[in-house]
């Protein structure tokens, strides 16, 4: 025994001896996780490196010769916000907590800072808008009391010299943010503290009333002056123009049904607002990757809780004043370079453009995206490059023309290079998102830090995320995107199972990255359900907590019980009920709904007729989810169709899997005649050959109290052994009939007169 002690002293004291972090190291290695950086390092060194749980994530870019490791470790300590602990022979790469700290204040500040300033844009427009009108309205009245024609005419040639001063602003459209409604959103929000709003972070939703319940905040002492100066104006409005009495014209092509809806929503709009008992202002932000900013809904509610009036905004954060669908703010010097263009000078600087130097695999990966288009929706990728595309564990996304245009920035600095990607750095899986790539424009956008910013060295090229709180956020987990990835390869398309276990390990944030191309892609329906979809991801995670057990008892008509649910099931509940995407409806004999019609429908269906208090969820359950509350589920099966990539309609193609509600819909809309409509069945095309498999539809109903119901589907799709490959006027009987059946039911929604939106023919139901 001493003699094993004695060799196992020896033995820890020659480990700890080996341990020189000042030896050189020559290593190179494309984007990878760090635990794999650090080990490969370390194994070079002969110096045990290693990471911790929060930190073996990160995706390093590493580049360097004949450099101490000790210095190629502090620089990755640096881009990763972490620092090195020796735990006996160990290195070990651990968060940085007071850098990390320090990281998340800065970003929280910078959030303030944009919402006060897209508050400090509204008002400003809304200034300017006014000071137009003014001047418009001053000229109006001076050529009235001019009252001759000669008059008019000079009346006329001096706004033609202030045109000619003034340039064509005044010409130009009001400002989105101009209306009445507009300011008084722009008035309340002024009234709410930033630092609140900039709380709100992807997924959340607040909730802002003059009579605040437990789940809710106040408006603001100003909130009720604001309010009832806006209802003054509006019912002045109103009393100047009244409602049209042939309304009727507006309905055109609907059915009584449609009609009854466009006329409720007018009648809110148009009419008097008469006492007003509360007043709510929601603001959210949902996880799309097509969010812009934070939305928000302003509601009147009468003393019996019905919604007298309701108005819905944007808070554009970082938006400049081309609204919500503008450029950042950060790029609207580029925007107004374009809008004016600076005439260009006979010697002007010619702007060097270096190309970058990519890899053979980056190469093939931008080529293959040329080759998306009409009549080729499948990507031309050789075997060996789809064969690392479907091992993101193993072969980084981050690893291709991101990775090759961190080595041309490095190499043009002539210096060794220490970098950590972003996930949401050029976001295109078919290579940059410009076609103009160049080594400038390369250096340009780190030096701007929208994304990736460099860190000063003097030795070392060393780059990290600008916002290393959100980048860490929103990283996805590689090895349940190449899992998911896998079962689609293998299935056709994944299941329900599948798409669960992958929503379990992602977060509403990971759609700012890459992930959703890679799902977009690889993965058939991700587009249209739950992954970035019409599916709530909550509901998604929801199914993928219940046990089998659970899951059997609902298949089999049982009824789970708010209170028997786990912290996880009641977790992802509440987010559904309390979120950004809550959506209760109202279960009564005057509020029933189709179910078979897509979550989407409903849930924009839900948003034209909101009614009373009942749908708002801070109101009906101010204290949580009821005890008393269970969810149900009623499962039937239907059909699905998957291009097989050799019809005319690339975008068609991308959504996978096209159901009796997808089908119906685009036969509604290739069916209905006119000019417009006739342009929008061209950009359908067709699908050619379909590949037919069944989907069970398991629509879940989470019953709250007084007959309000949250009702959220899930589909599971799978391939039988013997799949039916057809063309697209060839589908089987029964799934033409699952068609027939949903379209007629689409034609007596507000969305049956879709055809005519675009320049068509009314669609009536048979």
């Amino acid at each position: 025994m001493p003699c094993l002690l004695l060799t196992a002293l020896v033995s820890l004291a020659s480990a700890t001896m080996t341990q020189d972090t000042s030896v050189p190291v020559t290593y190179t290695t494309r984007a990878a996780r760090a635990s794999e950086v650090v080990k490969a390092l370390g194994l070079l060194a002969k110096v045990n490196l290693q990471t911790s749980a929060q930190t073996e994530g990160e995706i390093l870019v590493i580049s360097v010769k004949d450099q101490p490791l000790s210095q190629v470790m502090s620089r990755i300590a640096v881009v990763t916000s972490g620092e090195w602990k020796q735990e006996g022979p160990v290195y070990r790469l651990v968060p940085n907590e007071a850098v990390r700290r320090v990281e998340e204040r800065d970003e929280f500040a910078k959030r303030v800072a944009k919402i006060r300033k897209s508050i400090s844009d509204r008002v400003a427009e809304q200034k300017k808008n006014d000071e137009a009108l003014a001047k418009k309205l001053a000229a109006s009245i001076a050529e009235s009391k001019a009252g001759s024609k000669s008059k008019t005419d000079d009346k006329a040639k001096v706004d033609t010299k202030t045109n000619e001063e003034e340039g064509d602003s005044e010409d130009a459209s009001p400002s989105p943010y101009s209306s009445i409604e507009e300011k008084m959103v722009t008035a309340l929000l002024l009234g709410i503290d930033a630092t609140v709003l900039a709380q709100i972070e992807t997924g959340d939703r607040f909730v802002f009333t003059t009579d605040p319940t437990q789940t809710q905040r106040s408006l603001g002492g100003d909130a009720t002056e604001i309010i009832n100066n806006f209802i003054q104006k509006h019912n002045e409005e109103v009393a100047k123009a009244p409602i049209d009495a042939d309304t009727d014209a507006d309905t055109n092509g609907m059915d009584e049904k449609q009609a009854e809806v466009f006329r409720q929503m007018m009648k809110q709009k148009t009419s008097k607002i008469g006492q007003v008992n509360k007043a709510m202002l929601i603001v959210k932000q949902n996880g799309s990757a097509f969010s812009f900013g934070n939305d928000v809904e302003l509601r009147l509610y009468d003393s019996k809780g019905t919604t007298v009036f309701s108005t819905t905004s944007n808070l554009a954060l970082g938006l400049n004043s081309n609204g919500p669908f503008g450029v950042s703010g950060e790029d609207s010097s580029d925007v107004e370079q374009v809008q004016n263009p600076v005439p260009k000078k006979q010697n002007a600087v010619v702007v060097k453009k270096t190309p970058i130097e990519y890899s053979d695999d980056s190469k093939a990966l931008m080529a293959s995206g040329k080759t998306m288009g009409a009549g080729s929706f499948k990507l031309s990728i050789t075997p060996e490059l789809r064969r690392k595309l479907f091992l993101p564990n193993v072969y980084d996304p981050l690893s291709y023309t991101q990775t090759d245009e961190l080595f041309a920035y490095s190499k043009s600095k002539g210096k060794p290079l220490v970098a950590d990607i972003s996930d949401d750095w050029d976001q295109s899986v078919l290579g940059p998102s410009r076609a103009d790539t160049t080594l400038e424009s390369v250096e340009k956008d780190l030096q701007e830090a929208h994304t990736m910013t460099i860190v000063a060295d003097p030795t070392f090229t060393v780059v990290k995320p600008a916002h290393p709180s959100k980048s860490r956020a929103i990283r996805i987990d590689r090895l349940a995107l190449a899992t998911l990835m896998h079962a689609s390869e293998e299935k056709g398309i994944p299941s329900l199972d599948d798409l669960a276990e992958y929503a379990i390990h992602t977060t509403d944030q990971s759609a700012a990255g890459f992930a959703s191309g890679y799902l977009a892609l690889f993965v058939p329906g991700s587009i249209t359900e739950a992954l970035g979809g019409a599916t709530n991801r909550d509901m998604l995670r929801f199914y993928g907590h219940l046990p089998a057990e659970a899951r059997n008892t609902l298949v089999n008509g049982g009824r789970l019980a708010f209170n028997a649910l786990t912290s996880a099931q009641r977790a992802e509940l509440e987010h559904m009920t309390f979120g950004a995407d809550s959506q209760l409806t109202i279960d009564d004999a005057q509020h029933k709904t189709d179910d078979l019609l897509p979550t989407w429908m409903r849930m924009i269906g839900n948003q034209m007729t909101t009614t009373d208090y009942r749908e708002e969820p801070t109101e009906l359950i101010p204290t949580g989810l009821p005890p008393d509350g269970f969810v149900d589920l009623k499962v039937t099966n239907e059909s699905f169709a998957s291009p097989q990539g050799n019809g005319d309609s690339s975008i068609l193609a991308l959504v996978g899997v096209l159901g009796p509600d997808e089908l119906a819909m685009f036969k509604m809309m290739k069916d209905a005649k006119g000019e417009g409509a006739d342009q929008m069945s061209t950009l359908l095309a067709t699908l050619g050959k379909l590949k037919i498999g069944d989907q069970s539809v398991l629509r879940f109903t989470f019953h709250l109290p007084s007959q309000v119901v949250i009702k959220q589907s899930l589909l599971d799709h799978h391939f039988p052994n013997n799949a039916l490959i057809v063309a697209e006027n060839n589908l089987p009987a029964d799934f033409q009939k699952q068609i027939a059946d949903r379209l007629e039911a689409l034609k007596k929604t507000p969305f049956g007169n879709m055809g005519a939106m675009f320049g068509g023919e009314p669609v009536h139901p048979q």
